[in-house]
């Protein structure tokens, strides 16, 4: 829903995604807002977690304070 309403999303996904999900790359056409991190060998989540953590730590504070909270209508 997030995707669909143009919000930032991440999405984690297991090596064989289906149809929805180009087999390459971090972007899908239907969701441009969507940024995807997939396993790059079956089962392996941890490298998935790994990158997912990687990329929170290069967010800038600020932008993750500005996140909507409880009650809070989007812009």
């Amino acid at each position: 829903l997030a995707g669909t309403l143009g919000r930032p999303t991440w999405l984690l996904l297991k090596d064989s995604a289906d149809w929805r999900w180009p087999g390459e790359g971090e972007r899908t056409p239907w969701y441009p807002s969507v940024r995807i991190f997939r396993q790059h060998r079956p089962g392996d989540w941890a490298g998935v977690i790994a990158r997912v953590a990687h990329e929170l730590d290069r967010q800038p504070a600020a932008a993750l304070d500005a996140r909507p909270g409880p009650g809070d209508t989007a812009p």
